[in-house]
């Protein structure tokens, strides 16, 4: 099986006995079997038409404590680090938006004069999260780095549909998904582990996994869980 990516998405080509090309998701993989005939050029260019395809059933792959379908209304469950959280929306005249984040009452509080503005109200949330998925990466990031002997030189984060996180092998740099403050610790910390294996090998080769394995035993386990 070889390892082939286009754009942020990693596939899996497997060449058989086949009369065409077919395409499947599984545990948050896109998996591409192919006649032994046709070229890898061939390939992408199905894979190419495929795209839109792909990352809706991607995106639907990723549904499990997920708040892509929040209506940003009070009373709505939102999760953060693996928790599942109740969204209040608190009205107070002429403030900013805050967000409050109560962990003992597993509480999000969003404080705002304008409870209809739900754009500014997922802002709001989005920015604190980000906030908080620094914090978080901060933590967990040097620990990460003496696991497998690898370090960056920086990290950002942004929104992304159809990866955890990208390693830029050349740059030394990460981008990790915005998501991923939906995530529980245990799962950042696979996703952080995973991108910096990909510095010491840069394919998702048996040697990558083998690396996993010896980095994060239980990573296969955690990856089924993300994914979900």
């Amino acid at each position: 099986m070889k390892n082939l990516t286009v754009g942020d998405i990693e596939i899996k080509l497997s060449k058989k006995r086949a009369r065409s090309i077919t395409t499947r998701i599984r545990d948050g993989e896109v998996i591409v079997s192919a006649p032994y005939y046709v070229s890898q050029k061939e390939v992408l260019e199905v894979i190419e038409k495929q795209l839109p395809w792909i990352k809706t059933h991607l995106e639907k792959a990723g549904k499990k404590k997920n708040n892509s379908k929040l209506k940003y209304q009070d009373g709505e469950k939102i999760y953060f680090f693996g928790n599942e959280y109740e969204l209040k929306i608190a009205v107070q005249e002429n403030k900013r938006n805050k967000v409050n984040i109560d962990k003992e009452k597993k509480q999000i509080i969003v404080y705002t004069s304008i409870p209809e503005d739900k754009n500014a109200i997922k802002r709001a949330i989005e920015t604190r999260f980000k906030k908080e998925l620094i914090e978080k990466i901060d933590e967990l990031l040097p620990i990460c780095q003496e696991i497998t002997g690898k370090a960056i030189v920086s990290y950002d984060i942004r929104k992304m549909t159809t990866s955890w996180g990208i390693c830029h092998i050349k740059e030394r740099t990460v981008t990790f998904a915005l998501q991923l403050a939906q995530k529980s610790e245990e799962e950042i910390k696979y996703i952080i582990v995973h991108e910096l294996t990909h510095l010491i090998e840069p394919n998702h080769s048996m040697k990558f996994k083998e690396y996993m394995t010896k980095f994060m035993p239980e990573w296969k386990r955690i990856k089924k869980e993300i994914n979900s």
